[in-house]
């Protein structure tokens, strides 16, 4: 299973390869294989300018999960958890699928 998560207003794409995913009530967790705890300081702390004890977030993210080729995209705020080494996917909502055709995603990040 793979995952995409996309953030329009700051030209992001984080790829993720080989997840597992959790439906909370509220909440979807993903656990990116290749996530660890020193991957997301160095993300924090390089990539984006933030002190190593701030939490690394983005609004109105798009998460798309893929598998067995089939796509579903979920909506929500995506926080970095350092403690599980991975992402969770605050107050998700279930969204049609965007025509991505139209954004030039100017950073790309593999997870």
């Amino acid at each position: 299973m793979k995952a995409i998560i996309r953030v329009y207003d700051k030209s992001l794409m984080f790829n993720l390869e080989d997840v597992k995913y959790n439906f909370l009530k509220t909440d979807l967790e993903i656990f990116p294989k290749a996530l660890t705890k020193e991957k997301i300081k160095e993300l924090k702390t390089k990539k984006f300018n933030k002190k190593e004890d701030e939490v690394l977030s983005f609004l109105d993210a798009y998460v798309v999960l893929v598998d067995n080729d089939v796509s579903i995209v979920y909506l929500g705020d995506i926080v970095f958890d350092e403690e599980n080494n991975g992402i969770i996917l605050k107050n998700y909502k279930s969204k049609e699928l965007v025509n991505l055709a139209c954004f030039n995603f100017v950073t790309r990040i593999n997870l």
